[in-house]
Protein backbone atom coordinates (compact mmCIF):
# COMPACT_ATOMS: atom_id res chain seq x y z
CA UNK A 1 0.00 0.00 0.00
CA UNK A 2 2.89 2.37 0.92
CA UNK A 3 4.58 1.29 -2.18
CA UNK A 4 1.76 2.32 -4.54
CA UNK A 5 1.51 5.61 -2.53
CA UNK A 6 4.88 6.44 -3.26
CA UNK A 7 4.57 5.38 -6.64
CA UNK A 8 1.44 7.83 -7.38
CA UNK A 9 3.50 10.70 -5.33
CA UNK A 10 6.59 10.29 -7.35
CA UNK A 11 4.30 10.01 -10.73
CA UNK A 12 3.03 13.14 -9.83
CA UNK A 13 6.07 15.01 -8.41
CA UNK A 14 7.45 14.38 -11.50
CA UNK A 15 4.35 15.13 -14.05
CA UNK A 16 4.45 18.37 -12.52
CA UNK A 17 7.95 19.06 -12.63
CA UNK A 18 8.36 18.33 -16.21
CA UNK A 19 5.15 20.73 -16.66
CA UNK A 20 6.90 23.34 -15.20
CA UNK A 21 9.88 23.03 -17.33
CA UNK A 22 7.86 22.33 -20.51
CA UNK A 23 5.98 25.91 -19.37
CA UNK A 24 9.01 28.03 -18.07
CA UNK A 25 11.02 26.72 -21.77
CA UNK A 26 8.48 26.81 -24.62
CA UNK A 27 5.35 27.80 -22.85
CA UNK A 28 1.60 27.77 -24.62
CA UNK A 29 0.37 29.02 -27.61
CA UNK A 30 -3.49 29.35 -27.90
CA UNK A 31 -5.90 31.44 -29.81
CA UNK A 32 -8.68 30.55 -26.95
CA UNK A 33 -8.84 34.13 -25.52
CA UNK A 34 -9.00 35.80 -29.28
CA UNK A 35 -13.09 35.99 -29.40
CA UNK A 36 -13.20 36.59 -25.45
CA UNK A 37 -10.65 39.70 -25.80
CA UNK A 38 -12.28 40.82 -29.26
CA UNK A 39 -16.10 40.68 -27.56
CA UNK A 40 -14.71 42.77 -24.96
CA UNK A 41 -13.47 45.40 -26.89
CA UNK A 42 -16.93 45.29 -29.00
CA UNK A 43 -19.15 45.34 -25.86
CA UNK A 44 -17.00 48.60 -24.88
CA UNK A 45 -17.12 50.04 -28.35
CA UNK A 46 -18.79 48.33 -31.13
CA UNK A 47 -16.96 50.64 -33.31
CA UNK A 48 -13.77 48.86 -32.36
CA UNK A 49 -11.96 45.06 -34.22
CA UNK A 50 -9.16 43.64 -32.84
CA UNK A 51 -7.59 41.15 -35.04
CA UNK A 52 -5.01 39.01 -33.23
CA UNK A 53 -2.78 36.04 -34.08
CA UNK A 54 -1.63 33.70 -31.57
CA UNK A 55 -1.20 34.26 -27.94
CA UNK A 56 2.06 33.08 -26.22
CA UNK A 57 1.75 32.27 -22.24
CA UNK A 58 4.84 31.42 -20.91
CA UNK A 59 6.01 30.77 -17.03
CA UNK A 60 8.75 32.71 -16.18
CA UNK A 61 10.00 30.65 -12.29
CA UNK A 62 12.90 33.31 -11.66
CA UNK A 63 10.62 35.97 -11.91
CA UNK A 64 7.77 34.34 -10.13
CA UNK A 65 5.82 35.96 -13.26
CA UNK A 66 3.41 34.61 -16.20
CA UNK A 67 4.27 36.45 -19.69
CA UNK A 68 1.64 36.88 -22.19
CA UNK A 69 2.60 38.19 -25.36
CA UNK A 70 0.74 38.89 -28.77
CA UNK A 71 2.29 39.86 -31.67
CA UNK A 72 1.21 41.96 -34.87
CA UNK A 73 -2.49 42.94 -33.06
CA UNK A 74 -4.32 45.17 -35.70
CA UNK A 75 -6.69 47.60 -33.99
CA UNK A 76 -9.63 48.66 -36.39
CA UNK A 77 -11.25 51.73 -35.14
CA UNK A 78 -13.72 53.18 -37.75
CA UNK A 79 -11.95 51.86 -41.01
CA UNK A 80 -8.35 52.89 -39.59
CA UNK A 81 -5.76 50.38 -38.88
CA UNK A 82 -3.33 50.75 -35.77
CA UNK A 83 -1.09 47.90 -35.99
CA UNK A 84 0.73 46.75 -32.76
CA UNK A 85 3.43 44.83 -33.27
CA UNK A 86 3.86 43.85 -29.31
CA UNK A 87 2.10 43.21 -26.42
CA UNK A 88 3.45 41.99 -23.22
CA UNK A 89 1.67 41.59 -20.01
CA UNK A 90 3.76 40.45 -17.41
CA UNK A 91 1.79 39.52 -14.09
CA UNK A 92 3.90 39.24 -11.10
CA UNK A 93 2.02 36.03 -9.57
CA UNK A 94 2.84 36.67 -5.75
CA UNK A 95 1.72 40.40 -6.88
CA UNK A 96 -1.60 39.07 -8.38
CA UNK A 97 -1.91 37.05 -5.68
CA UNK A 98 -1.78 39.66 -2.93
CA UNK A 99 -3.85 42.40 -5.33
CA UNK A 100 -0.58 44.90 -5.10
CA UNK A 101 1.35 46.02 -8.05
CA UNK A 102 4.43 48.32 -8.35
CA UNK A 103 5.06 51.26 -10.42
CA UNK A 104 9.03 50.18 -10.34
CA UNK A 105 7.74 47.06 -11.76
CA UNK A 106 6.13 48.53 -14.50
CA UNK A 107 9.45 50.62 -15.34
CA UNK A 108 11.37 47.46 -15.47
CA UNK A 109 9.02 45.96 -17.64
CA UNK A 110 8.71 48.93 -19.97
CA UNK A 111 12.91 48.67 -19.99
CA UNK A 112 13.32 45.06 -20.54
CA UNK A 113 10.66 45.78 -23.55
CA UNK A 114 12.39 48.71 -24.89
CA UNK A 115 16.20 46.22 -25.22
CA UNK A 116 14.10 44.33 -26.53
CA UNK A 117 12.83 46.33 -28.99
CA UNK A 118 15.86 48.41 -30.14
CA UNK A 119 18.12 45.31 -30.06
CA UNK A 120 15.44 44.22 -32.73
CA UNK A 121 15.05 47.46 -34.35
CA UNK A 122 16.60 50.90 -33.18
CA UNK A 123 14.54 53.00 -35.59
CA UNK A 124 11.15 51.22 -34.25
CA UNK A 125 12.82 51.69 -30.82
CA UNK A 126 12.76 55.45 -31.71
CA UNK A 127 9.17 55.77 -32.46
CA UNK A 128 6.33 57.63 -30.12
CA UNK A 129 5.68 54.98 -27.48
CA UNK A 130 2.91 55.02 -24.97
CA UNK A 131 2.31 53.66 -21.69
CA UNK A 132 -1.30 52.27 -20.80
CA UNK A 133 -1.56 51.00 -16.62
CA UNK A 134 -4.09 48.80 -16.47
CA UNK A 135 -6.71 47.70 -13.75
CA UNK A 136 -6.88 51.01 -12.26
CA UNK A 137 -10.12 49.50 -10.79
CA UNK A 138 -8.62 47.25 -8.78
CA UNK A 139 -6.29 49.38 -6.43
CA UNK A 140 -7.44 52.56 -4.35
CA UNK A 141 -7.56 56.11 -4.69
CA UNK A 142 -4.62 57.21 -3.03
CA UNK A 143 -2.29 54.34 -4.65
CA UNK A 144 -3.48 55.45 -7.74
CA UNK A 145 -2.55 58.81 -6.92
CA UNK A 146 1.18 57.56 -5.96
CA UNK A 147 1.11 55.65 -9.08
CA UNK A 148 0.61 58.79 -11.02
CA UNK A 149 3.28 60.87 -9.22
CA UNK A 150 5.71 57.82 -9.75
CA UNK A 151 4.86 57.84 -13.17
CA UNK A 152 5.20 61.36 -13.72
CA UNK A 153 8.80 60.77 -13.05
CA UNK A 154 9.49 57.67 -14.52
CA UNK A 155 7.77 58.06 -17.85
CA UNK A 156 8.05 62.48 -17.66
CA UNK A 157 8.38 62.15 -21.77
CA UNK A 158 5.69 59.57 -22.42
CA UNK A 159 1.94 59.79 -23.22
CA UNK A 160 0.73 57.63 -19.53
CA UNK A 161 -2.68 56.31 -19.50
CA UNK A 162 -4.73 54.51 -16.69
CA UNK A 163 -7.32 52.54 -17.68
CA UNK A 164 -9.72 49.96 -16.19
CA UNK A 165 -11.88 47.61 -19.29
CA UNK A 166 -13.98 46.76 -16.45
CA UNK A 167 -15.15 49.96 -15.10
CA UNK A 168 -14.69 51.85 -18.14
CA UNK A 169 -12.18 54.58 -16.58
CA UNK A 170 -9.86 55.89 -18.65
CA UNK A 171 -10.29 54.24 -21.79
CA UNK A 172 -12.84 57.16 -23.45
CA UNK A 173 -9.03 58.96 -23.12
CA UNK A 174 -7.04 56.38 -24.53
CA UNK A 175 -9.81 56.34 -27.81
CA UNK A 176 -9.99 59.77 -28.44
CA UNK A 177 -6.07 60.36 -27.98
CA UNK A 178 -5.69 57.19 -30.21
CA UNK A 179 -8.19 58.96 -32.59
CA UNK A 180 -6.34 62.48 -32.26
CA UNK A 181 -2.98 60.59 -32.88
CA UNK A 182 -4.37 59.06 -36.49
CA UNK A 183 -6.00 62.10 -37.37
CA UNK A 184 -2.18 64.01 -37.21
CA UNK A 185 -0.82 61.04 -39.67
CA UNK A 186 -3.24 61.60 -42.06
CA UNK A 187 -2.16 65.37 -41.71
Amino acid sequence: MRRTILIIISIALTTLFFSLIYLSTYGVKTDNFNTFINTKVKEYNSKLNLKLDAVFIKLNLLQGSININTKDAILIAENNEIKILNTDINLNISQFIKKENSIKEIKKNYDNINKELKAFSNELNQKEQWVVISKVDKISEEKIKSIKKEAKKLFSKKNVFYVSSISGAGLESLIQSIGNRLASEKN
